[in-house]
C-alpha cells in the first residue's frame, strides 16, 4: 500500500486489529514502527524489504506474524509476542539481529524457512510442555535447527524428560538439537511422529514409561508398542534384533543408522535391501537366524537359499570367493567393503549387478566368460584396480548404438570411479566394440593390453576409419593413433581371427610387443606398422 514512500516513521492508530498484506512491503526508508495493542494480526509480506527498519513497538496482542512478515528487515531485532500462536513461512526471513529467540508458551504453528538466513546462537523455552505443542511445517521451521541446542529456562537441554500429561511428540520438535543425550517419555504420550528426533546426533537413549499403552523400547530401540518396524533408531546404536515379523530390511527399517556393527536377521525376513546400510557398510554384520527359509549365510557372505544369488557381503572381508552355484552378484551386495582385495568369481556366474563391488580395494580381477550381463559402477571408484579381465565391454553381451555410454568400459567403473591405476586391461570374448570404448580420464598407466581383434568387429574389415587400433580408444581415424592411445602402453596381444589392416597400428610409437598367434591373423595390410619405432 505504501511500497516506495519515503515514509521513515508510523504509528498505527488504537482500534486497528489487522495490517494488510504487504501493506508496508519495499518501505526502504522505514525505521520505526508503533503498532496499538489492538492488534492482533500482521498479514502476509507487512513489512518485508524494509532494510532500514530497526525498532518496532510491537504489543503482546499480536496473535498471527504472517508469511515473510518481516522478511528482509535486516537491521530489526525484536521479540516474539507473548501471545502468539503462528509464525508463518519465512516470516524472520534475514533478520540478521534476530540472534536470540524466546518462544512464547502460545506457539502452536511454525512455517517453513521461518529463521531462514539468521545466525540463531540461543532459543529458548521456558515450557518443555508448551515446546511440544508446537507443529512445525519441518525442520527448517524450527530455530534449533540452526542454533544445533534447546534450552529451557536460559538452561542447556542435555537430558530430556517429556512432562507427565504431554500427549504427542510432533515431528522436529527436537530438530538437529546436538547436544541432546537422552530422551524419557512418560505414559501420557499417545503419539510420536516419525521425525520427532530428527537431528540429535548424539541421542544415546530413549526410554519409554513401563505404564505407557502405545510405545516400548527394546535394546535401547523405539518402538510402537507390539509392532516390529522400529519408529526411531538412536545414532549410536551399534547392536540391533530385528524383530520376528519383520519381512524386509530397508532404508526405512534401519533408518539411516550410522553406527550399527550387527544386525540380527530372523526367519521372517525374505527381503535385504544392502542399500539399507549405505551409513554403515564399512562397519556392519549381519547374523541370520538359521531358520530363515530366504536366506544363509556363508563365509561372511549372505546368499539366498538355493545359493544362486549373493545378497550381502559383511564388513571385514578380504577374501571372497563365490559358491560354484552363483549365478548372480546382487546390487550393492559388496558396495563399500573396503577392505576386500581379493574375489573369486565362479565359472557359471551371469550377472553382476549396479555396485556389487563399488568402493572395494580390489587389486585384480578375473570375470568369467559366462557373464552375460555387468551392472553399472559395479566395480566403481576401483582405484587400486591393476589388472582386469572381461569378457566383453560395456553392459552387456553383444553390440548395441544406443546409449553408446553403455558400450564404454567406463560403464562398469561409473562416471567417476575409473580404474587410475590400471596397468594390465584383457578382454576376452568381444565381437564388437564400440568406438573409444577403452578410453577414460585416467588411463595413462595401462601398460598391457589383450584384445581379440583390431578395429570395430571381429574378422571384418570397415576402411581406415575403423579398422585402425587407436578406433577403441577414441581415434577417428588411423593417424590420430598417436594422440589417442595411451602413451604408457608397451604391449598389445591379439588373440582372435583378425585383420590387420594398413596403417592399423601408425604412429603407435611406445609399443614394444605385439604378439599375435600365427593362426590368428588372416592378413596384414601395407605399413601396418608404419612409425611404430619401438616395436622390437
Amino acid at each position: 500500500m505504501f511500497c516506495d514512500t519515503k515514509l521513515t516513521s508510523v504509528t498505527i492508530p488504537e482500534g486497528i486489529q489487522s495490517i494488510g498484506n504487504s501493506c508496508f512491503s519495499g518501505c526502504s526508508s522505514l525505521t520505526n514502527v508503533s503498532i496499538p495493542v489492538s492488534c492482533q494480526v500482521l498479514d502476509e509480506y507487512t513489512f518485508s524489504g524494509c532494510k532500514l527498519l530497526s525498532h518496532i513497538d510491537m504489543p503482546q496482542s499480536v496473535k498471527y506474524i504472517g508469511e515473510a512478515c518481516f522478511s528482509g528487515c535486516s537491521k530489526l531485532n525484536l521479540s516474539i509476542p507473548g501471545q502468539t500462536e503462528v509464525i508463518g513461512d519465512w516470516a524472520f526471513h534475514q533478520c540478521y539481529k534476530f540472534t536470540e529467540i524466546n518462544m512464547p508458551g502460545s506457539v502452536t504453528n511454525i512455517g517453513a524457512n521461518a529463521f531462514y538466513g539468521i545466525s540463531v546462537k540461543k532459543v529458548n523455552t521456558e515450557s518443555l510442555s508448551d515446546w511440544c505443542k508446537i507443529r512445525f511445517k519441518d525442520a527448517t521451521s524450527n530455530p534449533t535447527s540452526i542454533a544445533k541446542s534447546l534450552f529451557l529456562n536460559d538452561e542447556l537441554v542435555v537430558d530430556v524428560i517429556i512432562p507427565d500429561g504431554v500427549r504427542e511428540l510432533h515431528d522436529y520438535v527436537f530438530a538437529n538439537c546436538a547436544d541432546i543425550r537422552s530422551i524419557v517419555i512418560p505414559a501420557s504420550v499417545t503419539k510420536i511422529e516419525n521425525n520427532a528426533f530428527y537431528g540429535c546426533t548424539a541421542l544415546e537413549t530413549v526410554t519409554v514409561s513401563p505404564d505407557n499403552r502405545f510405545y516400548e523400547t527394546e535394546e535401547g530401540v523405539l518402538y510402537r508398542k507390539g509392532e516390529w518396524n522400529p519408529l526411531y533408531i538412536p545414532p549410536s546404536t551399534k547392536r540391533l534384533i530385528v524383530r520376528e515379523g519383520c519381512t524386509k530390511i530397508d532404508l526405512n527399517l534401519i533408518k539411516n543408522s550410522s553406527a550399527l556393527e550387527y544386525v540380527y536377521v530372523p526367519a521372517s525376513v525374505t527381503e535385504i535391501d544392502p542399500l539399507a546400510f549405505k551409513n554403515c557398510r564399512d562397519k556392519v554384520n549381519l547374523e541370520i537366524d538359521p531358520r530363515n527359509g530366504s536366506f544363509q549365510l556363508i563365509d561372511g557372505v549372505i546368499y539366498t537359499k538355493d545359493s544362486q544369488i549373493a545378497v550381502f557381503g559383511n564388513a571385514g572381508l578380504q577374501i571372497v570367493a563365490l559358491l560354484p552355484t552363483v549365478k548372480e552378484v546382487g546390487k550393492y551386495c559388496f558396495d563399500g567393503v573396503s577392505s576386500i582385495t581379493n574375489v573369486a568369481l565362479n565359472e557359471g556366474l551371469e550377472t553382476i549387478c549396479d555396485y556389487a563391488f563399488r568402493n572395494c580395494a580390489l587389486t585384480s580381477l578375473v570375470v568369467p566368460d559366462t557373464v552375460m550381463s555387468m551392472g553399472s559402477a559395479c566395480i566403481g571408484n576401483a582405484k587400486q584396480l591393476e589388472n582386469l579381465t572381461v569378457p566383453f565391454v560395456g553392459d552387456v553381451r553383444g553390440f548395441r548404438t544406443i546409449p553408446a555410454y553403455n558400450k564404454r568400459l567406463s560403464y562398469i567403473c561409473g562416471s567417476s570411479g575409473e580404474p587410475t591405476n590400471l596397468k594390465k586391461l584383457t578382454i576376452t570374448d568381444e565381437t564388437e566394440f564400440y568406438e573409444g570404448c577403452l578410453s577414460y580420464a585416467n588411463n595413462d598407466k595401462l601398460e598391457e593390453l589383450t584384445i581379440p581383434f583390431i578395429g570395430r568387429k571381429l574378422g571384418a574389415y570397415y576402411g581406415s576409419n575403423s579398422s585402425h587400433f587407436g578406433y577403441v580408444f577414441g581415434a577417428k581415424k588411423h593417424e590420430d593413433n598417436a594422440s589417442a592411445v595411451p602413451s604408457s602402453l608397451r604391449k598389445v596381444t591379439i588373440t582372435r581371427d583378425t585383420v590387420i589392416s594398413s596403417y592399423a597400428f601408425e604412429n603407435c610409437g611406445g609399443l614394444e610387443h605385439v604378439i599375435v598367434s600365427s593362426d590368428a591373423i588372416s592378413s596384414i595390410g601395407n605399413y601396418a606398422f608404419n612409425n611404430c619405432v619401438g616395436l622390437t
